[in-house]
């Protein structure tokens, strides 16, 4: 069994007994509750700029969990209390997140083109004669991993260390991650008062916390999904294709 299958054991048959325990005692610690509070509340105080800095973090790191689609999403949804009018502008929000994410995605660009003074020569220009022989390809990929929520950093990190010109790696991703997260912006006007409605209704039921502990178990099985998918090697092979 490789390491990744046993931590999702270990996390699923932790939220077996965590669900056993809200059972119990339906009124115990409700992390989603918490969580959806938390980011409402950073949303709301730092709006825009926050939706900005939220998101170059989110793709700078990947050691540091970041929910800067959470913040699109809430951002995308939130209204005025008084006027009933939507606060922030879904592709404004989109926009923004979407360059912020971008130039934390670069990071992986440069650290790449500093480690290429350590990496064969060879290597790095057989990879860039390639990626110039096929125009097409490399900002389609750039493009899809951008407009999708796979990771891209197995691909731009390579792209930096053949030296492949920053122009043709940005504007794919620039453009794909703000189409993307204006899609989770608006996603967040016309979903967010169900999330609120179901965070804010009658936490501590035993039914509401079995579909917290069901929630949490989809996030599990789908984190464990992208981390068992091979991108590596399935972009590889549609790139010797």
């Amino acid at each position: 069994m490789k390491t990744i299958d046993k931590i999702a054991v270990i996390f699923i048959s932790l939220l077996i007994v965590y669900w056993l325990l809200v059972v119990i005692d339906p009124s115990l610690f409700n992390p989603i509750a918490e969580f959806y509070y938390w980011i409402l509340d950073i949303a709301e105080l730092m709006g825009y700029p926050g939706a900005f800095v939220v998101s170059f973090i989110g793709n700078a790191t990947i050691v540091i969990p970041v929910p800067y689609l959470a913040v699109a999403f809430i951002l995308g949804g939130i209204k005025d209390s008084i006027t009933g009018i939507f606060t922030y502008d879904p592709i404004l929000v989109g926009v923004i997140s979407g360059v912020a994410a971008t130039m934390g995605e670069i990071t992986g660009y440069l650290l790449g083109l500093y480690g290429s003074r350590y990496v064969e020569t060879e290597k790095g220009s057989n990879f860039l004669r390639y990626a110039n022989e096929h125009p097409h390809l490399m900002p389609f990929l750039l493009f899809f991993l951008a407009v999708t929520p796979a990771p891209d950093d197995f691909l731009i990190v390579p792209l930096g260390l053949a030296k492949y010109p920053f122009s043709k790696v940005f504007i794919p991703q620039v453009i794909g991650k703000s189409i993307f997260l204006i899609g989770v912006a608006y996603a967040g006007r016309l979903g967010l008062p169900f999330v609120d409605a179901f965070v804010g209704s009658n936490p501590t039921s035993i039914i509401s916390r079995t579909i917290e502990v069901v929630g949490l178990l989809l996030l599990v099985l789908m984190i464990w999904g992208f981390l068992r998918f091979d991108w590596e090697a399935h972009i590889g092979q549609r790139i010797a294709e």
